[in-house]
């Protein structure tokens, strides 16, 4: 499923200069080129996004979400940098097309078609995101997730981990 990524009543701008982690600008300013040859069709989620939205959050990594359709497309350009994946532990939580990068010494993931388990059964994250939000950073676009959307995300994945951005997300 395509996002209207250009309909100025579906998408935001934000402006984002504040970042301080240059091993993340570095990955991000590499990995942006790259996939934007192949596909315009994908987004940050995660602290990644958070951090480029403005939240005061040290991001570890880069996660990328994106369709069923640009998955290749994406691994093709990153498969330089692609790393072996190790049993994943959360299938019973998670499933997606995934794959793992090191890029400098920043993990990237790669999520295609995530879909996550919930009460009621399996839940398209991509399919779910209603509103995406346009990041200028170091003059390259990133798309995110808006800030309910990313709450949706936090609440569907419900991990111990991801409390600390919820809060955040819920004081705002």
């Amino acid at each position: 499923m395509s996002k209207p990524w250009n309909e100025p009543n579906n998408a935001g701008q934000i402006c984002c200069n504040r970042m301080k982690n240059d091993e993340i600008t570095n990955a991000l300013t590499a990995i942006q080129p790259l996939l934007n040859r192949v596909t315009k069709d994908w987004m940050l989620i995660g602290t990644t996004s958070l951090y480029l939205q403005g939240y005061a959050l040290n991001p570890k990594d880069v996660d990328i979400l994106c369709s069923t359709n640009d998955v290749d497309l994406i691994n093709k350009k990153l498969l330089a940098y692609q790393k072996p994946v190790e049993e994943n532990l959360s299938q019973d939580k998670f499933r997606s097309l995934f794959s793992r990068y090191n890029l400098d010494g920043i993990v990237i993931e790669l999520m295609g078609n995530l879909e996550v388990k919930t009460a009621t059964g399996w839940v398209n994250v991509f399919e779910n995101i209603k509103q995406i939000e346009i990041v200028l950073f170091h003059d390259l676009i990133f798309k995110v997730p808006s800030k309910a959307d990313q709450i949706m995300i936090y609440n569907l994945f419900n991990r111990e981990k991801d409390i600390h951005a919820l809060k955040l997300l819920n004081a705002t």
